[in-house]
């Protein structure tokens, strides 16, 4: 009578799962027991083919007691994005969740300051390389250019009175109500 012996799993995910939330899209995925678990690298793709590593959660080595993992994804793609776990043991070897896919909306709030403001605006950190438009409340364009983090935006030639700024970058179009006094 021949017996069966079935090498027991590295990893035993009980679950996986990302959630839009304001602060980003959290991860969270547990494990019932893990073998020689070395970490879990988080992976993302804007469409479920080419993934790009996002972070690292290091594993509990081997145990036999459940264990839960979170990492949150503070910069999401706008629109839809598919996460995977990449599962690597200490030898090297490594095998991949369940992909989850999550829908980010877009944020429109852009945050530029001061505003109002006389005479300047300034982009916030992490906007990225974005082409930005400034138009009145009839649609018409008044400025409109390239811009990255941290540039500032000369509205001198403007003519008091509210406007919006229109960014518009890779992942992302946004748009904010300003002032310029």
């Amino acid at each position: 009578m021949a017996t069966n012996n079935y090498a027991a799993l590295p990893v035993e995910l009980i679950s996986f799962e990302a959630v839009a939330k304001a602060s980003g899209v959290n991860l969270a995925w547990a494990t019932a027991s893990e073998k020689n678990s070395d970490r879990f690298e988080i992976q993302r793709s804007a469409t479920g083919e080419a993934y790009e590593t996002l972070g690292l959660v290091k594993g509990q080595g081997s145990t036999t007691t459940a264990h839960s993992y979170s990492f949150v994804d503070s910069r999401p793609l706008a629109g839809t994005s598919y996460y995977r776990l990449r599962q690597v043991d200490t030898d090297g070897t490594s095998s991949f969740s369940p992909v989850a896919a999550v829908q980010a909306e877009a944020s429109t709030k852009v945050e530029l300051y001061p505003n109002p403001s006389a005479n300047q605006l300034i982009l916030p950190a992490g906007v990225g390389a974005v082409r930005y438009r400034i138009f009145n409340a009839l649609g018409q364009t008044l400025l409109s250019g390239k811009a990255t983090d941290n540039d500032r935006l000369d509205i001198t030639s403007l003519p008091k009175g509210p406007f919006f700024l229109e960014l518009s970058g890779a992942t992302a179009y946004r748009t904010q109500r300003l002032m310029r006094e």
